[in-house]
This record gives structure tokens, C-alpha cells and sequence, in this order.
């Protein structure tokens, strides 16, 4: 069993390193399938409240947007595959905060032993007429809001072909 604890915000994936005495010494390094989002408390806001934060924490920089291209399920935006990619990132969803039921908003908070805790915003809002859609992150750490857009944006684009659906 391996524990592994957030100290701090990071946007490559942890290397483990072990070394060990077979003759000579020798080392190995293991890349560890940990992303920053792993780290996520998911966090239940009423409308009010997610609001009032995405306005405390404004825009640029601790706002990060892209748009990118979607696939459509028989024309449509898939939902619940987006619904999953976010839940899987370990963001709660929000379910009453937009009114557009395409769109997706989730919340969660960053847990770190050393750097303290980081708050999390999210919208997704797909385009089926576009084939597009926007993702929106604002965190109280810039560095964050970055790095969760683009661990997101891949499985939610239509370059997401390898992700289970």
C-alpha cells in the first residue's frame, strides 16, 4: 500500500523513486498516475453561495477558460459522460446553479498538508449547435485553475475518443 499526501500544488505527475542493491546499485523511477484533482474534497454550495464565490474570486488570473471542440451522441451533447468526466475529478456537482440543464457547475476544495486548502470552481457549457464547448475554472490559486482545465479538457473534447464511455 502506497499513501500519498498533497503538500503541495504540482502539475506533473509525482516520480517515485527506489533504489536497491542487486550487485550493483540501481534505481528505478515510476511515474505515478496522481493528478492534482485527486486531491479534491467536493464541496455542496446552494446557488447563492456558488455565485457569491465566482464573483469573490473574479477573473484572470485565477480564472482559466478555454473552448474546444465536442463529439455529439446522435446529435446531441452527452451528458452523462460529461457528468461522469467531472464527477471523476472528484468536483460535486451542482445540479440547481444553472439553469441550463446541458451545462454542468461543480464545486471542491483543494487539501494540502503544506499549502492549505484552495477553493475550486467549475462550468462546463457544451455547444451542441457549435460542436464546442467552454470550460471555466476559477480557483484561488492561479496555478490550479490552469492545471484542472487541462487535465479536463481532454476527456471532455472530441479528442476523448480512448475515454470509456
Amino acid at each position: 500500500v502506497l499513501n500519498v499526501e498533497c503538500k503541495n500544488v504540482f502539475t506533473s505527475p509525482p516520480i517515485l523513486r527506489i533504489s536497491y542493491l542487486a550487485g550493483a546499485l540501481q534505481t528505478v523511477n515510476i511515474r505515478l498516475p496522481i493528478v492534482i484533482t485527486k486531491f479534491l474534497e467536493p464541496v455542496k454550495l446552494a446557488p447563492s453561495e456558488f455565485f457569491e464565490r465566482w464573483k469573490l474570486i473574479g477573473g484572470p488570473p485565477r480564472e482559466e477558460q478555454q473552448v474546444f471542440t465536442i463529439n455529439l451522441l446522435n446529435g446531441v451533447v452527452d451528458t452523462e459522460r460529461q457528468k461522469k468526466v467531472i464527477e471523476g475529478s472528484r468536483f460535486l456537482l451542482l445540479p440547481d446553479v444553472d439553469p441550463n440543464q446541458v451545462n454542468c457547475v461543480g464545486a471542491g476544495v483543494l487539501h494540502m498538508s503544506t499549502g492549505g486548502k484552495v477553493g475550486c470552481l467549475l462550468r462546463v457549457e457544451p455547444s451542441a449547435s457549435a460542436k464546442l464547448c467552454r470550460i471555466t475554472v476559477r480557483s484561488t490559486s492561479e496555478v490550479v485553475a490552469s492545471e484542472v482545465v487541462k487535465l479536463l479538457k481532454k476527456p471532455l473534447g472530441s479528442d476523448a475518443s480512448s475515454v470509456p464511455r
